[in-house]
């Protein structure tokens, strides 16, 4: 008697368990149908291409969250191939995404009377350099080539989750998840350096698409709303961050008086916003990791067979 072959894996735009498999072949088909996703952007690019690289790209972000979520469950040297291979997916969109974002950012900018001479040069010149770097044509082929990147990455981690994954080891998954965002937020706190900023961000994002995935488990968590509400609030600041560093490099190209105006009122705004978030979501990272860990599954062994209720 021949054991019937896997139902294939949808697409799906969210990180989302199947509550009703057995936990490592619910991480597994969690990781086929995102890159599903992320693969079906290639043809939607033909019509949209900015939205469709948008897409793209934050499917491989989801990706590469699940994919740290199983670092103790697959070997380190795989690992870390898995790991290279979808920044490698996402390298050649690179360009034009940050080109696309840096004009949107200059044109929405709010206009004053001391800036606006600078900002209107800036974004002239950030769309001459657009112009250079993005074309429908190239952005069509860079998400085909970063498809082919991502085809096999869902059979090679399936692989490392045939074994039994239990509560344990998600806990454990979990808790170190929050360990590098609390991490994180303890260096931002110190230095209020940009760079440490822009890694809270990262390690923000990563443990909420994380709790996103483990959402059918749980149901909807306050937590998971506060840290994708953190996530978006920080992408406010690191675009003032991006905008003052572009304004930066190209302050020779730019009006002098203008613009020396406009890179000090985005400083001060960087400043005032960053510790202000450090200050009022605080609380979110006061919990230890595996406390904050087992308040987010608390529960969920009882939706049967997913998870093994072994600790």
């Amino acid at each position: 008697m021949t054991s019937e072959a896997p139902s294939p894996v949808p697409p799906t735009k969210r990180l989302a368990i199947d509550p009703s498999r057995p936990l490592g072949e619910a991480l597994g088909r969690a990781m086929g149908g995102i890159i599903a996703y992320a693969r079906a952007q290639t043809e939607l690019a033909v019509n949209d291409p900015e939205k469709a690289v948008h897409g793209y790209r934050k499917s491989v972000r989801r990706s590469r969250a699940l994919l740290r979520l199983l670092r103790k469950i697959v070997p380190n040297e795989e690992h870390d191939a898995l790991a290279e291979d979808l920044r490698e997916a996402m390298r050649e969109t690179s360009a034009a995404r940050d080109a696309d974002v840096l004009v949107a950012l200059v044109a929405e900018h709010e206009r004053k009377p001391k800036t606006q001479e600078a900002l209107d040069a800036l974004e002239a010149l950030l769309r001459e350099q657009q112009a250079a770097v993005v074309s429908e044509g190239r952005l069509v082929q860079a998400l085909r080539e970063g498809s082919r990147q991502l085809a096999g990455v869902p059979a090679r981690v399936e692989t490392h989750l045939r074994a039994q994954v239990d509560r344990r080891a998600l806990r454990e998954a979990l808790a170190s998840s929050h360990r590098r965002a609390r991490r994180g937020f303890k260096r931002a706190r110190q230095t209020l350096e940009d760079q440490d900023v822009h890694t809270w961000r990262k390690r923000v994002k990563e443990l909420r698409y994380q709790l996103e995935l483990v959402e059918p488990l749980t149901g909807v968590l306050t937590v998971h709303r506060r840290l994708a509400d953190l996530a978006e609030s920080l992408g406010t600041v690191t675009d003032l961050i991006v905008l003052r560093d572009c304004a930066l490099a190209h302050r020779d190209r730019l009006p002098a008086e203008t613009t020396e105006h406009l890179i000090e009122r985005l400083e001060s705004k960087i400043k005032r916003r960053t510790e202000a978030l450090l200050a009022s979501e605080a609380d979110l990272f006061s919990r230890k990791p595996k406390a904050f860990a087992d308040r987010v599954l608390r529960g969920v062994a009882a939706s049967g067979r997913l998870l093994s209720p072994r600790d």
